[in-house]
């Protein structure tokens, strides 16, 4: 039955033609036809908005923007009040003039980024010209003037660094300058890479969605975790604009380091005008336009032939094959300048990348004698024998096969051909090397104006940016020369793939028109508006191939073709995937608009801002949870004697009994809307010369989802009539039953407080509340329910068997369920699984924030911050099964909590209960030198403990969910991010020699530098997890006991074994393991990446520069390995296959000129 047109009249792409007329659309029609559909009205709209912006451009300037701020005092302290002070940016000609108050201080907000002289003029006074200022984004800039007694006629020229204490705020956070973003050594240049400098920022496993390295961000790592919350929990700006894609939170743009001016990173505690997240906030400025013309042309060249081998390279088989070929082209240019000068300003750049990769992946597979179905000494046993155990009352027993070997005959057809798709091993006894080849295209650009109006009354301007990404990702093993049926050219993937073959293709929008207007010196107003847009299209390369079907495993190909063809995905625990393993195919356009205003007014003492924020985000999608073609999981429950001795997860599979069968149909695209308002206050209040307070209150309404035609359904938590589709959209309540939680009030207070007198010491401390809005892959999850897209799930426990692969899957249906007789009819057929469960009563995430610490300012401009941070994590958006049933003998379905819907394997609960908390001593020391050179260590020493993962987080070193969904509290572990000690050096070093030489001296021995970033990083937490359970419960997962540590001494780990997994055992049958989460350490981190470069005088133009660097990552080519496989019971238990590259050294050279 196909769903019926309705709303916005779904297209029926599913089939490829309307409900009974014309031929089936290719492949490519269906899906560019409906990535076209979902991008019109969204189109329409980027363009309107970006031929607003240009046409604006005469009228716009920079909303980038720090404050001046300072006292005004005579030659015996006393203040003077109605001073002139003249403010001037040296590149672009900005002015501002005001006066200081009868206290003698002044306050100048809104001030463009850049270079700045400031002049104070007094009656009876000699004018103090203070040069050499640097203004950085969001700073709070002190600049004190003391003014001589003489005539206003004459001036002193004071050329001084500002105070490197932050005296006036206390928020914790830092920027990071544009010499930094652009001079140190970046793998992949992405910045996001430099958040990673400041204290208390850590990062979790790589490879997970949560991080934004997963399947669809193929651009890299793209969060981090701040102050101990999670990574989904950030909150990235552009220009002050949102740049967060709404699935799970990563980066929508990703500027180049060469368009990039400088960000603010605030780690905790921000001011009230920055919200939407408990975590950090990253606020990236574009460069802009200056009296004088400047621009570069760069190339960044990557080849194989100057890196050194992997790790795991060195290992193999063929030891003397050559490094994986890797070719990489990154180049680009910056133009910037006058239009007219002191008045209107452009700039703009353009990046390319053009990558060919060969990649290195190490993959875990059966032995050619598993193969054969000989399993040697580990017994096995037939799960068609499984019987009460006459001797044990309560437990059965199975009976082994002769010799442990499984006769060909119980070999079914699709078994045989699946398990004929590992190839033999090249690398040890079972691990197959592979280095298939990645190719990989960018472009991107960013376009700005300035314009300055009514002479400096209205400072504007305008920005437009756009990214387009291609990406050919291979799988990690190739297919055999005769498989035996129709497939594509991989037979499958890995974890540390990131995906499977596939071709992606990602386009990135953004805009930004803003306005600071000054009514006057003490009232300001800055309004902006802006847009950002995250276009994804992904496609499986096998996806029109039968290949199920041909395998013999029905009701899979011909569920919804073409997006269920291809090889299914094929998961024995512990070993090497089949198939795909990513809910491919994906198109997703996600379009977020906003606007805001912000009012400043300063008053005597105080500095008063308060403003609103609006943004509106879409989101059309067409992405299943699981694959269309399905998921099939093997582990050694049904081969084992039921008690965890013996069994295999390849004998699994060539049997054919899959531990879990799970796949979701999606039957048409799905629109989903919503609206996001705050506003708030902030007094930063100058208490006296010393204490200064910032007192803020937030206040943040995120309205639940809706979808476009009402396609969102809940669950009813009535026990007596429990059905998802009794609280749905369609009708009046568009939020399916959820409310709106307007209670989002977040306080806010700090001080800060000079110690001494000559302003070298100062303490400071804050507190706040903080929320983040939901992401849409939770409440998202709304539109993943039945009926509208049906997830099938049989899960038979662990000791009758279920469906066998020859069996396959029913085809699925459109059914609209109105009880649970109809659920429960629908799960016994086979038609429904799961059922999504999002909390009604809607606590949005929340963290509550302190720190307190001190700076102090030794010698000149040598700064020593020591501090601690802490906080607490409220409601945090987690998942779990509701109906997961009790460990026992017999029928799963008669233990499970919800019985008029006993067979629905999974009620996944999404809600706001999770919790967190974390301690840390945060420390930096830093120093800028006169001559450009500068260093900073930060060294963080912390502590993360919560009690769940976040949805769709793509974590690889825990399980989600829990193990005994009754005692909650046995989650309650470090966190999966936690790091205890993390260490970072980044320095940029001029190298002294030659700077007095002349000629051809100078020209070869001046000029020289050395910029490095030295990284060191303890371990992240591991779990030991049971690799086949024998709880019978179909859960989400199995700890072992713990009879001993299982931490191995330094000197005994290795990657075949890095912990003794003879420490944790099997449970007794239908018993919790009482094993812990993330109770072990993986391996750390060392990494030293080293920039060494020379820059040439060019003689054609005054500043201009040519400059050769040499570049090289992870320099010291050490092995930082990826954490170890924790299934107990498997032969890959305690094992590292893998590094966190995938490569050894690697060397990359630049030639750049500027001028």
């Amino acid at each position: 039955m196909r769903p019926e047109k309705s709303g916005d009249a779904w297209l029926d792409y599913c089939t490829g033609r309307a409900e009974g007329t014309g031929p089936r659309r290719s492949l490519g029609e269906a899906l560019n036809s409906k990535y076209r559909s979902m991008r019109l009205k969204g189109d329409f709209m980027i363009r309107f908005v970006i031929s607003f912006c240009f046409a604006a451009a005469s009228l716009l300037a920079q909303s980038a923007s720090g404050t001046f701020l300072g006292v005004v005092k005579d030659a015996t302290g006393a203040v003077v009040p109605g001073a002139t002070i003249t403010i001037v940016n040296r590149d672009t000609g900005f002015r501002r003039e005001l006066a200081s108050n009868q206290v003698g201080e002044y306050e100048a907000p809104y001030i463009p980024l850049g270079s700045y002289t400031i002049t104070a003029k007094a009656k009876g006074f000699r004018s103090v010209e203070r040069t050499g200022l640097t203004l950085q984004v969001d700073q709070k800039a002190r600049v004190d003037f003391t003014l001589p007694v003489g005539d206003v006629a004459e001036t002193v020229s004071v050329t001084e660094a500002a105070p490197v204490v932050k005296a006036d705020s206390s928020e914790f956070g830092d920027v990071i300058q544009k010499r930094q973003v652009q001079e140190l050594p970046l793998n992949g240049r992405n910045y996001v890479q430099l958040v990673h400098l400041q204290p208390g920022v850590t990062t979790g496993q790589q490879g997970g969605n949560i991080e934004g390295a997963g399947a669809f961000v193929p651009r890299g790592t793209g969060s981090f975790n701040a102050a101990g919350q999670r990574g989904q929990n950030n909150n990235f700006l552009v220009d002050g604009i949102d740049n967060n894609e709404s699935w799970i939170n990563s980066t929508i743009l990703q500027p180049s380091v060469e368009a990039t001016q400088e960000f603010k990173v605030y780690v905790a505690n921000p001011p009230a005008e920055f919200g939407r997240a408990t975590g950090g906030i990253v606020n990236v400025q574009i460069r802009n336009g200056t009296n004088e013309l400047h621009g570069s042309v760069y190339d960044y060249l990557r080849n194989s032939a100057l890196d050194a081998r992997d790790f795991f390279q060195r290992r193999t088989a063929q030891n003397s094959r050559r490094i994986p070929a890797f070719r990489q082209n990154q180049f680009g240019a910056t133009l910037g300048g006058p239009i007219r000068k002191n008045d209107w300003f452009f700039f703009g750049d353009y990046q390319g990348l053009r990558q060919g990769r060969g990649l290195n992946v190490v993959s875990v597979i059966p032995t050619p004698a598993q193969r054969a179905g000989d399993f040697g000494s580990t017994m096995i046993f037939d799960p068609l024998t499984t019987a009460p155990d006459p001797a044990s009352p309560g437990l059965f027993l199975r009976q082994p096969f002769a010799n442990n070997r499984i006769p060909e005959a119980r070999i079914p057809r699709p078994s045989r051909l699946l398990v004929n798709l590992y190839p033999d091993p090249n690398s040890g006894a079972n691990q197959f090397f592979f280095s298939p080849n990645r190719i990989q295209r960018d472009d991107a650009f960013n376009i700005r104006s300035d314009k300055v109006l009514a002479a400096n009354k209205n400072n504007v301007f305008v920005r437009v940016s756009r990214g387009h990404n291609f990406t050919d990702l291979p799988g990690a093993m190739p297919r055999p020369a005769n498989p035996g049926f129709t497939m594509g050219q991989f037979a499958g993937g890995d974890t540390a793939q990131l995906a499977d073959a596939a071709d992606f293709r990602l386009t990135t929008w953004g805009g930004v028109v803003s306005d600071t207007h000054v009514f006057s010196p003490n009232l300001l107003l800055d309004a902006r508006a802006g847009f950002s847009r995250f276009d994804l299209f992904a496609v499986p390369k096998d996806m029109n191939i039968p290949s199920a079907q041909e395998l013999g495993i029905p009701g899979v190909s011909e569920a919804v073709p073409p997006f269920s063809g291809g090889l299914p995905a094929i998961r024995p625990t512990g070993f090497a995937f089949l198939g795909a393993n990513t809910p491919i195919p994906s198109v997703s356009v996600n379009t977020n608009y906003q606007a805001n205003a912000n009012l400043t007014y300063i008053r005597n003492r105080h500095s008063i801002k308060t403003g609103w924020q609006t943004i509106r985000r879409h989101l059309n999608f067409f992405e299943s949870q699981d694959p269309a073609r399905g998921f099939f999981n093997f582990n050694a429950e049904f081969t084992n004697n039921t008690r965890g001795a013996g069994g295999s997860p390849i004998a699994s599979l060539l049997l054919g009994f899959p531990t879990q069968i799970s796949r979701a149909t999606l039957f048409g695209s799905f629109g989903l809307r919503a609206w996001e308002h705050s506003w708030y206050l902030q007094d930063d209040f100058k208490v006296s010369r010393r204490l200064t307070l910032n007192l803020g209150l937030r206040h943040e309404i995120f309205l639940p989802l809706t979808e476009v035609a009402g396609r969102l359904a809940n669950f009813n938590f009535d026990p007596a009539n429990p059905a998802p589709n009794l609280i749905p959209a369609l009708g009046s309540d568009k939020y399916a039953g959820r409310k709106t939680d307007n209670n989002n009030l977040a306080p806010r207070v700090g001080f800060a407080y000079l110690l001494s007198s000559n302003g070298r010491t100062v303490v400071r401390g804050s507190y706040g509340t903080h929320y983040v809005s939901v992401h849409y892959a939770g409440q998202g999850a709304l539109g993943r329910n039945v009926p509208f897209m049906p997830i099938q799930v049989f899960a038979p426990g662990s000791l009758n068997v279920g469906r066998n692969l020859t069996d396959g899957i029913p085809i699925p249906r459109f059914n609209p369920l109105t009880s649970a007789a109809q659920v429960q009819a629908a799960a016994v057929a086979g038609q429904v699984g799961q059922i999504q469960a999002v909390d009604r009563d809607t606590k949005y995430s929340k963290s509550l924030q302190w720190g307190l610490n001190v700076q102090h300012e030794i010698g000149e401009g040598l700064l020593i911050d020591v501090g601690y941070l802490g906080s607490r994590g409220l409601n945090l958006f987690s998942a779990y099964n509701l109906n997961q049933a009790q460990p026992g003998a017999g029928a799963v379905a008669a233990r499970r909590p919800w019985q008029p819907i006993s067979n629905i394997a999974t009620l996944n609960f999404l809600g706001y209960f999770g919790a967190s908390t974390y301690h840390g001593m945060v420390t930096k020391l830093q120093k800028n030198w006169k001559n450009g050179t500068s260093l900073m260590a930060v060294y963080t020493y912390g502590k993360s403990i919560d009690d769940s993962i976040a949805a769709s987080s793509g974590q690889t070193n825990r399980v989600a969910g829990y193990q005994d969904i009754n005692n909650r509290r046995q989650a309650r572990a470090a966190s999966t991010f936690d790091v205890t000690h993390r260490f970072v050096l980044s320095g940029v070093y001029e190298i002294p020699i030659a700077r007095a030489a002349t000629g051809a001296l100078k020209a070869i021995a001046a000029g020289w530098q050395a910029n490095a970033i030295v990284t060191m990083q303890s371990g992240l937490p591991i779990t030991p997890t049971m690799a086949a359970s024998n709880l019978n419960n179909a859960g989400a997962y199995q700890l072992p006991n713990r009879i001993c540590d299982g931490t191995l001494p330094a000197g005994e780990r290795s990657i075949s074994r890095w912990f003794d997994t003879s420490c944790f055992v099997a449970p007794p049958a239908f018993t919790y393991g009482n094993s812990g989460l993330n109770i072990l350490r993986g391996p750390n981190l060392r990494l030293v990446d080293l920039a060494f470069l020379k820059n040439f005088a060019l003689p054609f133009r005054e500043g201009m520069r040519l400059q050769f660097r040499a570049e090289a990552f992870n320099l010291a080519n050490r092995a930082n390995f990826r954490q170890p496989n924790f299934n107990i019971g498997v032969p890959a238990g305690g094992t590292i296959t893998s590094t966190l590259t995938g490569f050894g050294r690697q060397i990359q050279m630049v030639a750049k000129v500027e001028f």
